[in-house]
């Protein structure tokens, strides 16, 4: 994998997005990929002692959202399915496609990470848990899914849903995530439940 193959990754992604993507799109924006792009490489800067393949990372991070463009509800196969063609069509090896296609789908699973790679797909496909954003980020990902989905839960159960996923299910696994987000995510934790608190009282 070389730095060319990244480069035209990311002209593809921002043409797919903005060929693709419209009004409705208010959380997956090219601004939210472009700041999902910052944060890998902050990692990437950060850990040098790390065992990657810094360009399969970046690819893998450019096609981590992108087959939300396609098919909203099967966006991870249709991800799986952008990366495997434009891979293909770059002349990468099966080797390859298959080790970027595995990293864009441990970002999705709740399994333990199996390699440094894995790490950093993992923490960066919810580095908006640590945004002093966050509660904004998560409003504006809700108002994504009026647009796409029939039914979704009330705001307050929105907020419990999340309150419950940062609290007992996430958990960031680079030492750059750990040293530079979990105090933020901590942050908002605290803030979920203030605000949780002030519902049940009105």
């Amino acid at each position: 994998m070389n730095k060319s193959i990244t480069a035209k990754a990311e002209k593809y992604i921002k043409n797919l997005m903005a060929d693709q993507m419209n009004k409705n799109f208010l959380f997956h924006s090219q601004s939210f990929s472009n700041k999902t792009i910052d944060k890998s490489k902050k990692i990437l800067e950060a850990s040098s002692n790390l065992d990657v393949d810094v360009d399969k990372v970046l690819i893998g991070v450019w096609f981590i959202h992108a087959g939300f463009a396609v098919d909203y509800d099967n966006h991870l196969n249709e991800s799986v399915r952008l990366v495997s063609q434009f891979l293909k069509d770059n002349s990468c090896s099966s080797n390859e496609i298959e080790a970027i296609v595995e990293l864009i789908k441990s970002a999705w699973q709740n399994d333990e990470p199996k390699n440094d790679s894995e790490k950093i797909l993992k923490d960066v496909s919810t580095w908006f848990y640590a945004s002093k954003d966050f509660e904004e980020m998560l409003q504006l990902l809700r108002m994504e899914l009026e647009n796409f989905k029939a039914s979704i839960p009330d705001l307050d159960t929105w907020r419990l849903s999340y309150l419950e996923k940062l609290r007992l299910q996430h958990k960031y696994y680079t030492d750059f995530a750990k040293e530079n987000w979990q105090e933020q995510k901590e942050e908002n934790i605290l803030d979920l439940i203030s605000k949780l608190q002030k519902a049940e009282k009105t």
